[in-house]
């Protein structure tokens, strides 16, 4: 009488073509992969018998808010061998690697000077980051918001809006960008001889106060001195 298992050879079988198979990964190799499950920071890819983890910032060139946005359970992917750690048995994983990257030839698309339109993603305080397209962003400085003086980015731009600027630095060894919105607009110094001659009355909103005397905004981006001596007689 002879007792078989099918099963106990079939687990020997993976176990083996498991440990051949990590032996075989190495880094910068393009693996087929069949996506595992999800997780807030990532995906799981079974590489056939061994999992590898492909973290959201791998996923995408351009900013993921979600990882079900750019892989689903069950789909088919190719991803390439980043690291392999052999002590913790951690592979680790990139997706868009197996894409051509958006810097390469941006110098060509986006030269100084090019006007372009571009959404807000995402604010901070010294200025707001807006998409010109997948995984290329640019930096819109605070002072490039517009000619009048910008307190708070929010005041001037929001998140999700379209906005009109032209770039003015160009630094793709550093992935930098950075964008001007005042700059395609009109200078109002150009025209403030014509629409503000000598002993014209006009007015205007008191933007700030010194010592010597108040600046007064007589439109947005020209303030003018009333100097203290000129307050009152």
């Amino acid at each position: 009488s002879v007792l078989v298992s099918r099963r106990k050879a079939m687990e020997k079988e993976l176990a083996e073509s498991r440990e051949k198979l990590r032996a075989e990964l190495a880094e910068g190799q393009v693996r087929p992969g069949i996506v595992r499950s999800l997780t807030d920071f990532g995906a799981f890819v079974d590489l056939g018998g061994v999992d590898g983890l492909i973290h959201i910032r791998e996923l995408s060139w351009g900013s993921v808010a979600k990882v079900s946005d750019v892989v689903k359970v069950g789909q088919r992917v190719d991803v390439m061998v980043l690291k392999v750690d052999s002590k913790k048995e951690r592979i680790s994983l990139g997706l868009k690697q197996i894409l051509p990257d958006p810097w390469e030839n941006v110098v060509e698309r986006y030269p100084v000077g090019t006007k372009l339109k571009a959404r807000v993603v995402r604010l901070a305080d010294f200025g707001a980051f807006a998409e010109l397209e997948s995984g290329v962003d640019g930096l819109i400085p605070i002072s490039e918001m517009g000619w009048s003086r910008t307190k708070k980015t929010d005041d001037a731009v929001s998140v999700g809006s379209m906005v009109d600027c032209v770039v003015i630095r160009l630094e793709p060894d550093k992935r930098r960008i950075a964008l001007s919105m005042k700059q395609v607009q009109q200078d109002p110094w150009a025209i403030v001889l014509d629409s503000f001659p000598v002993n014209s009355i006009v007015k205007g909103k008191v933007s700030r106060l010194a010592d010597f005397g108040a600046f007064v905004e007589l439109v947005p981006g020209v303030d003018g001195l009333v100097h203290i001596s000129e307050l009152s007689d």
